[in-house]
């Protein structure tokens, strides 16, 4: 297929010195065959205009907003509500809700230069707010039914709502291919059964 590289043996890594600069132009697919690089979606790393603004107004709430407090949070142990409120009404938490659904989406760039900002003064904000844009709400967008979309998604994009992640358990860690709970299906509704070590974002 004329534009497809194949990975090295055993390295599972695709040289970068085939892949023009700032661009993604890979998929890697998994079998018995050696994985190759298929040329798919092309995605360009250099910030538009639009990202630089998204840079600096992430960037100047986190230095005003949040950092004179983070460490008494953090030593507190405090969840830091009143930032992840502001976050909410910044329209940050709606990064990968549809407009229709009241969020103000944002390309991967940008979500990605958003929470950068925001591990820049907190890690822990950082990494709730990475959760619940990249983990929980992509996943009601693309799965949920329209009754569950309507539901969850206007105040999850508000902020008003936290998407919580549970995924480590006691025999698997953080394995997603060994996890061992188990969704069975009876009539309309869905029975769970397993144990998990944490919750990620439960505690709000």
């Amino acid at each position: 297929m004329p534009g497809t590289r194949n990975l090295e043996p055993g390295t599972g890594y695709l040289s970068s010195k085939n892949l023009p600069t700032g661009y993604v132009i890979c998929r890697i697919g998994l079998g018995d065959k050696v994985p190759s690089c298929i040329p798919s979606e092309v995605m360009e790393f250099a910030y538009r205009e639009e990202h630089h603004l998204l840079r600096d107004t992430v960037r100047a709430f986190m230095e005003t907003e949040v950092a004179p407090h983070v460490d008494r949070w953090d030593r507190a142990a405090r969840f830091p509500e009143e930032a992840l409120r502001r976050l909410g009404e910044l329209g940050l938490l709606g990064a990968s809700v549809p407009e229709d659904y009241g969020g103000t989406p944002l390309d991967a760039l940008g979500q990605a230069i958003a929470v950068e900002e925001m591990a820049r003064v907190s890690a822990s904000i950082a990494i709730t707010v990475g959760v619940h844009v990249g983990l929980v709400c992509p996943m009601i967008v693309r799965y949920g039914t329209p009754e569950a979309r309507s539901r969850y998604l206007p105040p999850m994009a508000r902020g008003e709502w936290l998407g919580a992640f549970a995924q480590t358990e006691p025999n698997t860690g953080s394995d997603a291919a060994g996890i061992q709970t188990r969704a069975v299906r009876r009539g309309d509704r869905y029975v769970l059964n397993g144990v998990k070590v944490w919750v990620t974002n439960a505690e709000r």
